[in-house]
């Protein structure tokens, strides 16, 4: 195979490729130029790069074939994918924070000036080709240029470019990879060193490059400020390449319903699909980083664990699900089954809709005998959302209480928020809106110095409310305040007073919603409750 280093004639031989098979080639070719090996599931050679031994990294035929099936799909990541998926691995901000999508962007900026001015370093052509790859996209853009995040949009080998030009550096590293080719490792990845690797013998140890050249130089870790990176791992690394394979996506739509009246409310199906993408033939990988590795068959993926994410959903009734294992079924898909509660008071306050989301995420390396593992899992999440609306009618009270101290000089004070000092009033619907009455003797009591005692204030409350959600909610109340105060050198005074009103009226605006609340006059509060 001729070896080509110019990016702009590998970036156009691969988006010009007609066909898969003329796609693969190109990638060979890519992959050629950048000392990356390229194997077979037994370790026979296809393309020998800059690899020490089988715990190097290179890539599979498979990969590459995922890759440049990926390509073919147009799969687009963002910034945010990008930086959701290097701060898993340990690149943060300074403060520890996770990787935001401005900062990687950026770095990704700063990265590509770099290599560009640099054209024949055997380090510059990784970020040489993702700006080239680029220029040729449906929405083109030029790294050198202050490209913002809505436009870029990195295609797969452009991502696993910058993955592995980040990524490869730190994961040689931790496996005592050092040296010239050929070197003993001095440290395995944990898993490689586990239950594979009695795999790599024989036709395993001839995985082994021919080039002491890697094309890593962990350019945008320059770039970014960064933490120690401890999940790393080579099969890791595969992971995200593997995924391109695998689509975790929902099957319904959005979903919504209501709360039961005479009959049940309707049930809410949430489906979510676990898919093979790709056709690969069956096979299990026999040596590498990926020993123990079997390709599913194209189509629905059964007996993956799907973990639901059900956020508010349960409070409005209950939770099940097909098959009851949580489990994909024999089409690969999985469904979370919901069925609303009834209203208590049916078509009584107003009708207000809930709403969020359910998330679902696929443990989908099972499928692969669970290689490249947990861990390139949580490192390459695969889910999908569906959102839901859940309509109800609030049977709502009114909680009036009175809260806090009023102050009265020379170290003497009223404390409101004395125990039972609350009322709680049914709201009905009517004609007018929401109305209800309900009636309540408060006690505050004096601390002063030279003085002790209480006030009881008997009242009767009148609630309206109108609109839906929010409420424009009044209250009415007249005070009939009684006391009973004794002081050190014999004053006291008892008896009623005349009526005052505690408030004229009060007049607020709360969200129809359990917990709601307001305080008026710093000493009255009022609470929305659901019955």
């Amino acid at each position: 195979m001729p070896l080509i280093l110019d990016a702009q004639e590998l970036a156009t031989s691969l988006y010009a490729a007609p066909d898969p098979e003329s796609r693969y080639q190109a990638l060979l070719q890519v992959m050629h130029a950048l000392n990356v090996g390229v194997y077979e599931p037994t370790g026979k050679a296809i393309l020998r790069g800059a690899e020490q031994g089988p715990d190097d990294f290179y890539l599979y035929d498979f990969e590459l074939r995922a890759l440049a099936a990926a390509l073919e799909r147009g799969t687009m990541r963002d910034a945010a994918y990008l930086s959701d998926r290097l701060a898993r691995f340990g690149v943060l901000e300074t403060d520890g924070s996770p990787l935001e999508p401005e900062t990687l962007r950026q770095g990704l900026l700063a990265a590509a000036h770099d290599s560009a001015a640099a054209p024949d370093g055997p380090t510059t052509l990784p970020y040489r080709l993702v700006r080239e790859l680029g220029l040729l996209h449906t929405a083109p853009y030029d790294l050198l240029q202050d490209v913002t995040l809505e436009e870029l949009q990195l295609d797969a080998l452009q991502a696993f470019l910058v993955e592995a030009d980040t990524l490869v550096p730190v994961a040689r590293e931790l496996a005592g990879l050092a040296g010239t080719p050929g070197a003993k490792l001095a440290k395995l990845p944990s898993r490689t060193a586990g239950s594979h690797a009695g795999l790599r013998q024989g036709p395993c140890d001839d995985m082994v490059g021919v080039s002491s050249i890697s094309p890593w130089a962990k350019w945008l870790l320059g770039k970014l400020p960064w933490a120690t990176i401890a999940l790393l791992t080579m099969d890791a690394i595969h992971g995200g390449v593997l995924a391109y394979s695998v689509d975790v996506k929902a099957v319904s739509g959005a979903q919504s319903t209501h709360y039961g009246h005479e009959a049940p409310g309707d049930e809410m199906r949430f489906e979510i699909k676990v898919e093979m993408l790709d056709d690969y033939g069956d096979f299990v990988v026999s040596c590498g980083a990926l020993a123990g590795y079997q390709i599913p068959a194209k189509g629905g993926i059964p007996g993956i664990g799907i973990v639901w994410f059900e956020g508010e959903l349960e409070r409005h009734g209950t939770l099940s699900y097909e098959p009851s294992s949580k489990k994909t079924g024999d089409d690969g898909v999985a469904a979370l089954v919901f069925k609303p509660k009834d209203e208590s008071r049916p078509n009584q306050g107003p009708q207000v809709e809930d709403k969020g989301i359910v998330e679902a995420l696929a443990t989908y390396q099972s499928a692969f005998g669970n290689v490249p593992g947990s861990i390139a899992q949580y490192l390459t999440p695969k889910s999908d959302v569906i959102a839901w609306t859940v309509a109800r009618h609030v049977n709502l009270t009114l909680q009036i209480e009175t809260v806090g101290t009023i102050e009265m000089g020379e170290g003497g004070s009223w404390n409101l928020g004395v125990e039972g000092n609350k009322v709680t009033i049914p709201l009905e619907t009517t004609a007018d809106g929401l109305e209800g009455s309900g009636s309540k003797t408060f006690r505050f009591v004096l601390n002063a110095p030279e003085c002790s005692g209480d006030s009881t204030w008997g009242t009767e409350f009148t609630v309206k409310a109108t609109g839906l959600d929010p409420l424009d909610i009044s209250v009415w109340t007249p005070f009939m305040p009684r006391f009973n105060i004794q002081c050190e050198g014999g004053g006291s005074g008892s008896g009623p007073q005349q009526s005052v009103p505690a408030v004229r009226p009060a007049t607020f605006t709360l969200p129809a919603r359990d917990g709601a609340s307001t305080v008026i006059g710093a000493y009255w509060k009022f609470t929305l409750l659901e019955q």
